[in-house]
């Protein structure tokens, strides 16, 4: 599966999972979670498949073997072990998110080497939202009830700031292309 359908699936999943958590708190955690492992199963399954019938094998930088497999542990843990998979569920998240702010960072790295003036935006959005997943983790809030919202509405954060991560990327790609074949026409580099 392609990087960005990946990060578009996670972030349409973070946008659910933290409204439906924030908008009723009587939810069970351990049902969602369950819920949750069926999907990464379901996920991981496919993206296996897709490996193997679309040959990505022959294509040196897809993941989709690594990332099914991946999908189906997690998920697997998620469903035989649910109980203890909702005890780490928030340090789970907390993780999913610096890893996303990584590949943000990643991002505006990428922004930078095309030039766009707007690259130092990226990286401190990743910053933030790296700092914010981190709170997860460490902040001692007062409340367990307090953690869960803000750990929901920092979800619903991330899942908004991908999208618009994503867009913003998908455009200055399409805007470089045509400037590196601008300047092939031209005779120099971009």
């Amino acid at each position: 599966m392609n990087m960005r359908l990946n990060i578009l699936c996670v972030s349409v999943s973070y946008l659910v999972i933290g409204i439906i958590l924030l908008l009723f708190p009587n939810v069970s955690l351990m049902d969602l979670c369950y819920a949750l492992g069926i999907v990464l199963l379901m996920a991981g399954i496919i993206n296996i498949a897709v490996y193997f019938i679309r040959g990505q094998y022959v294509e040196p930088e897809r993941y989709g073997f690594s990332a099914g497999v991946t999908c189906v542990l997690i998920g697997l843990f998620a469903v035989l072990n649910n109980q203890e998979f909702t005890r780490i569920f928030f340090q789970i998240l907390a993780f999913c998110m610096i890893l996303d702010s990584i590949v943000k960072l990643q991002y505006s790295m990428d922004l930078l080497r095309m030039k766009s003036k707007k690259w130092w935006i990226v990286l401190l959005i990743s910053l933030m939202t790296a700092g914010l997943a981190l709170a997860i983790l460490v902040y001692p809030f007062k409340t367990d009830r307090g953690h869960d919202r803000y750990a929901y509405c920092i979800l619903i954060v991330d899942g908004i700031v991908n999208l618009a991560t994503m867009l913003y990327m998908a455009h200055w790609n399409k805007r470089f292309r045509a400037m590196q074949v601008q300047a092939k026409e031209e005779g120099h580099e971009p």
